[in-house]
């Protein structure tokens, strides 16, 4: 039962006591007659109506409070899909080649959306079941020595036209050597592309991953004796962060909703997700390696003595992929009545506990002897679609899954309750829909609800038959997060939608709190680190500009935005700022329109300016 009930049923049980204690000096006979006299109720049949009045009184009061949290869910269901589901549990997650495997040769991909089951410790339960992001080639090479240095000596730099202009700047390098397994060599595998992830302790990966995402001058490749046999190198732009792209995206891409949104969302949820790099070009230097073994020096531009200490090469790893706890699953189905004028979406109801909703994708019903199907669109979906005047459509609502008295007792298993979702069929205006139906099947994406935060972290299993030997979570998981369903939440959902660069235009004193109130949106109210980080906006400033496009083609020049974000170094503590203005550069530039660029400046009040990004191009299309 709604605890809310309570709530209005003593408010409008107070009220009529008050009003009948007015009504009874009013018309004392009258009152007299009812067992009125005062506050108290001489009568327990009077007392019991009252009450009952006011039971029916506060179901009233609940459903009028209900109302606009209703309303809210439907607007940001078609504006901001994210923030009206709950937020699956992430992870990234390393998957271990069999290097004997002959499949490797060519190298081996396993697809975006590859199912990871994860284990449970007890037998009966239901095995939690992630989704991966992107897709992952898995070569015949393996990460034997990660090493953090500040000085390099051994490779001669001025010897390579690449490396002779930058080998001055040089002031510290990272080192990895790679080994192909047995029967393989660098010049004959035609590797490519290689995708690193910097791991280990969250203040460790992230300066790692600062020092050489924001610092790499050259990549040289050579191989490991000195001095070297061979040496080559490949140019700044070889290194590219990964994760950024709608390909990459965790969280469901839809085509009516802000992908910028889905950014924030993800980085609030699993930070690590994007500590991701990939390295492109390898095969114009990897075939005169005629060598088991290579080494790959990311020289650096910037020095810090410490990582020496603690870079090890369980700081760099190869295979790895973010997955998330989301998948498609097909709901039990509902039975049709004509006193149902909402029906329960059951994902399994031999395990209800085990199966949160996330979004239902469609809606099916059925007749008597399943020889009819009748489709329903989403009310809220595409509102440009020819459909016909006859044509069904259905309404999702979403509510907080209320913890029965019984379990109360006991103690839930974990902190996370989760929500409910109810399906409504209607007609195209908006009225219940009148047809013959018997049944009605759901298409959902599925979470395991609160699961992922009991499972191992070892001993996944994958769902597509692939040479791997060994599937293990290195970041994570995350916890999940409730959806955005409380009304005041749902007024700044919103008020965002009036966001524009007005709002943090050049001398608007308000420009900080703006941002922090559009980041605070997709921050878990349990995240304490991620709240600090919004907290740590200290002041943004937008200056028009007019630069060179940074596009392919004829020199032109356009109108831009130089956005400049500074932060208290404090707030981004076990984080990285570095990272964070990159997210926030993503986001500023599918603000921006095409034919324009914004540019991203991030600077700390203890370090100064930390982040120039180039200017990077508008995705937002002209009509």
């Amino acid at each position: 039962m709604d605890p809310r009930l309570l709530r209005h049923y003593n408010t409008e049980l107070a009220h009529l006591r008050e009003m009948g204690a007015e009504f009874a000096q009013q018309f004392p006979k009258i009152a007299a007659r009812l067992g009125m006299n005062g506050i108290d109720v001489a009568d327990p049949y009077v007392e019991r109506l009252l009450e009952g009045t006011a039971f029916l009184a506060a179901r009233v009061q609940l459903k009028i409070e209900e109302e606009f949290p209703r309303f809210t869910q439907q607007l940001t269901h078609v504006v901001l899909p994210q923030a009206a589901c709950p937020t699956p549990s992430m992870l990234v997650a390393r998957l271990a080649p069999d290097l004997a495997s002959p499949n490797l040769a060519d190298g081996f991909v396993v697809p975006r959306g590859a199912a990871l089951i994860a284990p449970m410790k007890s037998a009966e339960a239901t095995p939690c079941e992630f989704r991966t992001a992107a897709d992952l080639t898995l070569w015949p090479v393996e990460l034997t020595e990660a090493r953090y240095f500040a000085q390099v000596q051994d490779l001669p730099l001025a010897a390579l036209p690449e490396t002779r202009a930058i080998a001055r700047r040089v002031q510290g390098a990272l080192r990895i050597r790679l080994s192909a397994a047995e029967g393989f060599s660098f010049d004959a595998l035609g590797l490519d592309a290689l995708s690193l992830y910097f791991a280990g302790g969250d203040e460790t990966a992230y300066r790692l991953y600062e020092a050489v995402m924001a610092g790499t001058l050259a990549i040289a490749v050579s191989t490991p004796e000195r001095p070297s046999r061979k040496l080559a190198a490949l140019p700044a732009d070889a290194l590219a962060p990964a994760g950024f792209s709608d390909a990459e995206a965790l969280l469901p891409v839809t085509p009516n909703a802000f992908q910028g949104y889905r950014l924030l969302h993800e980085y609030f949820a699993l930070p690590e997700r994007f500590r991701f790099a990939r390295i492109a070009g390898l095969a114009g230097v990897l075939p005169s390696f005629a060598a088991r073994e290579i080494e790959l020096t990311f020289l650096l531009a910037t020095g810090d003595a410490a990582l020496e200490r603690i870079v090890t090469k369980d700081s760099v790893l190869l295979d790895c992929v973010p997955a998330i706890n989301l998948f498609p699953k097909q709901a039990d189905r509902a039975l049709v009545t004509d006193a149902a004028a909402r029906f329960h979406v059951v994902p399994d109801r031999t395990h209800p506990l085990d199966y949160e909703v996330h979004s239902v994708t469609g809606v099916s019903g059925y007749g008597a002897n399943d020889d009819t199907e009748q489709t329903f669109h989403a009310f809220y979906g595409d509102f440009f679609a020819d459909r016909p005047g006859d044509a069904a459509y259905f309404t999702t609502e979403r509510e907080p899954r209320i913890v029965p008295a019984g379990r109360k007792k006991s103690g839930a298993r974990t902190e996370y309750i989760g929500s409910e979702t109810y399906v409504s069929i209607v007609d195209p205006n908006a009225a219940p829909y009148r047809g013959s139906l018997r049944q009605l099947a759901f298409a959902t994406l599925c979470t395991n609800r609160d699961l992922p935060l009991l499972m191992p972290r070892d001993g996944f299993a994958l769902d597509v038959a692939a040479p791997v030997t060994d599937v293990r979570c290195v970041s994570g998981p995350s916890r999940p997060a409730p959806a955005n369903l409380d009304a005041a939440r749902s007024w700044r959902l919103i008020d965002q939608l009036s966001l524009h660069y007005l709002s943090i235009g050049h001398g608007s004193c308000d420009a900080a709190a703006a941002l922090r109130a559009l980041l605070a949106l997709h921050v878990a109210d349990v995240d304490q680190a991620g709240r600090a980080q919004v907290a740590g906006v200290v002041a943004v400033d937008a200056e028009p500009v007019v630069r060179r496009l940074p596009m392919p083609g004829p020199i032109a020049f356009g109108r831009g935005l130089t956005i400049s974000v500074r932060v208290d170094d404090l707030a981004f503590q076990g984080g990285s700022a570095w990272l964070f203005g990159c997210v926030l550069d993503r986001f500023f530039a599918r603000y921006v329109s095409i034919n324009s660029f914004v540019q991203t400046v991030l600077s700390t009040s203890a370090r100064g300016e930390v982040l120039r990004l180039p200017p990077r191009c508008g995705t937002r299309a002209i009509f």
